[in-house]
């Protein structure tokens, strides 16, 4: 019944993995990064508080740092390590995979009271140099789940006298085999509920929770109850 009720032929679909909030820098730093004058950057992780970080680590005399050099002084002063070497360039990864994952790197400021003054430059900034950016966020996103859209237009029935099974296994589980038609009082046009229901149901007999099943009155779909990569149909 899967070219019937879905207008596919039989196929697998899998979601995806959540991913994590990653900035990339946009230097190259090949040849080394002098920071004596702008070597402070202030970044945020997961949402916690941002932190202020001598991107110099130990070596702050030194007229040329390594790439490396500026990625273990950020990961020191971190609980988890973000930075890494990426080729000529700083990458910031977030050690959390989701919605929840992000990166922000942040402008510093220093408040100060004084007459006359209304802005004034920090000088000391070492994210433009390091990463080619004063500023900037990155979010991660969640994990998809596997989907399978049909493309058949049921709204008006479907004859499933004759080619009314379907086979499906779901998130990895056994196959079962499925009577689209086991609740439509009239076969020759079993209408979208009808077939959503009779999928559902047999479904939840062989232990799958939640509803896999959905119909927009026209086309039916089939969703993997199970976010990410373990999530399949």
């Amino acid at each position: 019944a899967t070219d019937a009720i879905f207008g596919i032929r039989p196929r697998v679909a899998q979601g995806t993995a959540a991913t994590r909030a990653r900035l990339v820098g946009g230097v190259v730093l090949l040849d080394g990064v002098d920071l004596r004058g702008a070597h402070q950057l202030s970044l945020a992780v997961d949402g916690g508080a941002a932190v202020e970080i001598d991107a110099r680590g130990p070596k702050t005399a030194a007229e040329t740092l390594t790439l490396e050099d500026p990625a273990t002084a950020i990961n020191t002063a971190l609980p988890d390590a973000v930075a890494a070497r990426d080729g000529d360039r700083l990458v910031l990864t977030s050690p959390t995979a989701g919605a929840a994952s992000r990166i922000a790197l942040l402008p510093l400021t220093t408040t100060r009271r004084r007459r006359f003054v209304t802005r004034a430059m920090v000088t000391d900034e070492a994210a433009q140099t390091v990463l080619g950016f004063v500023r900037k966020d990155a979010v991660g996103a969640a994990g998809s789940v596997a989907r399978v859209q049909g493309t058949r237009d049921l709204s008006r029935g479907v004859d499933l006298r004759e080619n009314r099974f379907l086979r499906l296994s779901v998130d990895g589980g056994p196959p079962v085999d499925i009577d689209c038609a086991a609740q439509s009082p009239r076969p020759r046009v079993a209408l979208p509920g009808e077939i959503v229901g009779a999928i559902n149901a047999a479904l939840h007999a062989a232990g799958v929770l939640g509803k896999v099943a959905s119909t927009d009155g026209q086309r039916l779909t089939l969703t993997s109850p199970t976010r990410g990569q373990a999530g399949r149909l």
